[in-house]
């Protein structure tokens, strides 16, 4: 039952994310983020942290294709790209993962401007929300978990 509610509240993509924040140190949010691609969750220690390595993650999967690419004059990394219909997390196991302050499920539908784009769910406000940057989202993250 839960997991309808909060299907109906999530735009369910491929690129699907449950950002999970477990505790404040120092005013950094620590936590893990879950998706579908592996059963591990990657941690982080900064929302800095989970925004570089979701970026990455976002790279690996080409989903969604950013609109900016990085230019350096260092050799290029190839990243080991990830077939995007191959997942190893069922929907519903992301859905059951929660924080121990807060947890964020939420799809970036874009990569525009250097920024991202996308929707996502509150489930401890019973709040949906969308953001037009990723500076939004994380806006957004620290004002539902710092009081």
């Amino acid at each position: 039952m839960e997991h309808e509610i909060i299907s109906e509240k999530v735009n369910y993509r491929v690129n699907v994310v449950s950002l999970c924040v477990d505790e404040i140190v120092g005013g950094e949010l620590h936590g893990k983020v879950f998706h579908r691609y592996s059963k591990e969750p990657f941690e982080f220690n900064s929302l800095i942290e989970a925004t570089k390595n979701l970026d990455k993650f976002y790279d690996v999967i080409n989903y969604p294709q950013s609109t900016v690419r990085h230019r350096s004059f260092a050799t290029e990394i190839d990243l080991k790209r990830i077939d995007k219909d191959k997942t190893v997390v069922t929907r519903e196991e992301i859905l059951d993962k929660k924080g121990k302050i807060g947890t964020f499920i939420f799809t970036v539908e874009s990569r525009n401007n250097a920024s991202w784009q996308g929707e996502g769910f509150y489930p401890e406000g019973n709040e949906r929300f969308t953001f037009k940057g990723d500076m939004e989202l994380l806006d957004f993250i620290i004002k539902k978990t710092i009081h």
